[in-house]
């Protein structure tokens, strides 16, 4: 996730970071109250946040702005009740964070998931095959044939570069909101109004 800095005195002060398991689960046994939390700028889930709270560190909050953005439009998308399709790779942090604001989600990683992903949409599928493609990377509980109906569109920072060369499928720096890179978001949005 990050550093942390350990203040035990004004003058005795600690860098460390916060250490990962093969699994990707930080441990935060080190963390300790009044100790300073310095988050990446992928940010941290909504989780994490409230564990640091809870321990009652002062958090230096350098997430970019552009991922918080990605983040309200998740969050947006939530509180009407939308199933949010993320761009991103369901390990990666700025990832697992912004998946933390969505209640309903699944998460594809290129234009192939994509892709599979609108086939399901317009002509359903095999839920099972669905379920067994995705199974890291969607909500716990999540159901193609109910959850597809109503979704909304969620690029990471992380994520942008050109998909094809020479057709335009190219998305230059900032993150999107309304499409999943290029000609994604053509695909889902013809999905979506479908």
């Amino acid at each position: 996730m990050g550093l942390f800095l350990t203040t035990t005195h004004h003058l005795n002060q600690d860098v460390a970071f916060i250490d990962t398991d093969a699994a990707g689960n930080k441990n935060f046994g080190g963390v300790q109250e009044g100790d300073v939390v310095i988050l990446p700028a992928f940010g941290a889930s909504v989780h994490e946040m409230k564990l640091l709270h809870d321990k009652q560190v002062q958090i230096v909050d350098t997430t970019c702005p552009w991922v918080a953005k990605v983040w309200n439009a998740v969050d947006n998308q939530t509180r009407k009740g939308h199933t949010s399709v993320i761009h991103g790779k369901w390990q990666h942090e700025e990832t697992v964070a912004t998946a933390s604001f969505a209640g309903t989600y699944v998460i594809v990683k290129d234009m192939k998931e994509a892709e599979y992903v609108c086939d399901y949409i317009l002509n359903g599928g095999d839920r099972e095959e669905f379920l067994s493609k995705f199974e890291n990377a969607m909500s716990e509980g999540f159901d193609p044939d109910r959850d597809l109906d109503r979704v909304g569109l969620a690029n990471q920072t992380t994520m942008l570069k050109v998909l094809r060369g020479g057709g335009g499928c190219w998305v230059g720096g900032g993150c999107l909101f309304l499409g999943v890179v290029g000609c994604v978001a053509g695909l889902l949005m013809v999905c979506v109004s479908t």
